[in-house]
């Protein structure tokens, strides 16, 4: 008497196939999850199996694994708003805005002070 796997579950497939695995498939998930925490947005991973029938044996079945394809949440670039002036050219910022001399002012005015102190209130035990 012989013993027949049944390997319709798609775990048990899975470790069965050529080609793809549970780590490939483990892999691929830690993947989008990792990408969702740094970029935020939303992830996607398909599976693909293709089952078709031999050719010759017509109780065989053929099952083809793909790797996993993710579509994941990619990372924005940060955007620096610059200004144009009449001969077109890129600057950080306006023409006709004035430099403010920071540190020129604040020597005028005795230069930077420190803000004052405020204490926390202390807990003390009761007993």
């Amino acid at each position: 008497m012989s013993t027949v796997e049944n390997v319709t579950a798609f775990r048990s497939m899975v470790q069965h196939l050529g080609g793809v695995s549970e780590a490939d498939i483990d892999r691929a998930v830690r993947e989008c999850l990792q990408a969702i925490n740094m970029h935020g947005g939303k992830a996607s991973m398909t599976l693909k199996f293709t089952f078709k029938r031999h050719k010759n044996l017509p109780d065989v079945i053929s099952v083809k694994a793909e790797e996993p394809k993710l579509s994941l949440p990619k990372e924005e670039h940060m955007e620096t708003l610059m200004f144009t002036n009449a001969h077109n050219d890129l600057l950080m910022q306006r023409q006709e805005q004035g430099t403010l001399l920071l540190e020129e002012t604040q020597q005028q005015r005795g230069g930077l002070k420190e803000a004052p102190v405020t204490l926390r209130p202390q807990l003390k035990e009761v007993n």
